[in-house]
């Protein structure tokens, strides 16, 4: 896992880590529809019914210009506008300028997909710069790109808010200083007010700003064509606005990974050492395939305070990491400890999935690469009835592939071999592509469930404003009748006590 550069001659350790142009991109391999229907209903939950037509449009077309996102979509042109704004906004969509449509628009499918991954970004910032770090990234991710003495206003206002009900007063200081820290270790970075004024092709003159409750981009006026010796001091500077940048946080959630498969096979200390090599790597590049060689010293003297570790300790700790061979079979990859990772990963999943026997079944085809279905009984120590429809399932289910190796050339069945391997392309492929399709499911179950719910509720106060009038109805008619109190007290039972518990519930939500 690591790789010693004359480790007991100079003391220098470097690591290879992983990189987003050094992974393969499954995208390419899952189905466009699993991808596409994702994609739109991601874009509803986060933006709403207008912004998932437009979406929608140009997912099925690949680019389009205004007008035919007009026509499909068969909404307004300031809808229409409205909503590539927000999404331009949010760097999840690109355009170009054609010859012959104008601009063309296309989505940025992996930049839509990476919204799943927000949540985590939250937590990598507070985990490794506090509790104000991870205020300043939700705001950012909930603005897509955010002037930044907007975003430390916002944030200031909502500490004040906090401080309120806590009365602990806030230190100002200490946004700032979050702020700072996140740009140093590159999180958020600066893009130019170009990117958030795009022209209309109807209207040339005019700049798309949203209208909707996502903050509106700043006017800037651009200098016109004929003022050929328009002097630059006259041009008014557009403004830098700020966003996360989303491989940083990619590499450090990989990073975080690491660290935590590394203290759960070793312990803290071992997960110490590997997160202060990670970050003695300054200013890491895509093109790079390893990271900077460090001295032993430098590894040492970057440990926690907490870590208290002598020099031979830390050479031992090295040493241990450096012989591993179950994350890493003698290629100091780390691409390789991912992949263990991703079958560790495989393994739960067939287990919580099927059962045990399933699980124990593909663990060892995981290890043992290819094998007959005689072996895999004999190892996994099940009935052969059993252990051939767990590997028909298995099969059936795309986990793992067979293979028929004739041992004749009349291809007999009594003859050849059927071998049972694993290909971890293929299978993360099929992981992937049904984690899509559930999670566009789910959006969906769960727009139906918001809908029923207020269907329901609905009926209820309905229900209930119907049992009050007859109330006042039975009330006003009373005429000395004796029963009276036996009808208001059926009125008041026809209302079961869970109703009423609904009820009590919905008038707090209203009275808010």
């Amino acid at each position: 896992m690591v790789n010693a550069v004359g480790l007991y001659g100079k003391k220098l350790v470097e690591i290879r880590p992983i990189f987003p142009n050094r992974v393969l991109n499954l995208l390419h391999y899952c189905p466009m529809s699993d991808i596409n229907l994702c994609v739109i209903k991601l874009a509803r939950l986060l933006f709403g019914e207008v912004v998932e037509h437009v979406v929608s449009c140009l997912a099925q077309k690949g680019g389009a210009p205004l007008r035919d996102i007009i026509q499909r979509s068969k909404l307004s042109k300031d809808e229409v506008k409205n909503s590539l704004c927000i999404l331009l906004q949010h760097d999840l969509i690109d355009y170009t300028l054609s010859n012959t449509n104008g601009y063309l628009y296309r989505l940025k499918i992996d930049r839509i997909l990476l919204c799943n991954r927000y949540p985590r970004y939250i937590y990598a910032s507070k985990f490794l710069f506090g509790d104000i770090a991870e205020l300043i990234v939700e705001e950012i991710l909930l603005n897509g790109q955010i002037i930044k003495n907007e975003l430390l206003d916002q944030i200031k206002s909502r500490l004040a808010d906090i401080v309120e009900k806590d009365n602990t007063p806030p230190d100002p200081t200490e946004v700032d200083t979050a702020f700072d820290e996140l740009a140093r270790n590159n999180f958020i970075i600066e893009v130019g007010g170009g990117r958030m004024l795009v022209k209309s092709e109807v209207e040339q003159v005019d700049k798309m700003t949203p209208t909707t409750n996502n903050k509106p981009s700043e006017e800037v006026s651009t200098p016109k064509k004929g003022n050929k010796r328009q002097r630059s001091e006259d041009i008014p500077s557009a403004p830098v606005s700020k966003r996360l940048h989303l491989e940083e946080g990619t590499n450090e959630i990989n990073y975080m990974m690491i660290v935590e498969v590394i203290g759960k096979k070793y312990d803290s200390i071992a997960a110490a050492i590997m997160r202060s090599m990670l970050e003695l790597d300054a200013n890491p590049q895509e093109s790079d395939i390893i990271t900077n060689a460090v001295r032993l010293k430098e590894i040492k003297s970057h440990l926690p305070k907490e870590v208290n570790v002598t020099k031979s300790i830390l050479e031992e700790y090295l040493t241990i990491l450096y012989e591993d061979k179950q994350l890493n079979t003698g290629d100091p990859d780390i691409l390789h400890i991912f992949s263990e990772i991703v079958k560790r990963t495989l393994e739960c999943l067939v287990q919580q999935r099927f059962g045990s026997n399933f699980g124990r079944i593909f663990r060892i085809i995981v290890h043992k690469k290819s094998l007959e279905q005689k072996k895999i009984c004999d190892m996994a120590m099940l009935p052969s009835k059993d252990a051939k429809a767990i590997l028909y399932t298995l099969m059936v289910e795309k986990f793992i592939r067979m293979q028929e190796i004739p041992r004749s050339l009349d291809c007999v069945a009594s003859k050849t071999f059927h071998l049972f391997s694993l290909d971890i392309l293929d299978t993360c492929t099929v992981v992937l592509s049904r984690s899509y399709k559930a999670i566009a499911n789910s959006i969906i179950r769960r727009d139906w469930e918001v809908n029923s719910n207020r269907q329901r509720e609905m009926r209820l106060l309905d229900k209930s404003e119907r049992l009050k009038t007859m109330k006042k109805s039975v009330l006003a008619n009373t005429d000395g009748n004796v029963s009276i109190d036996e009808t208001i007290r059926e009125l008041e039972e026809s209302i079961t006590p869970i109703e009423s518990q609904q009820l009590k519930i919905l008038r707090e939500k209203f009275d808010r």
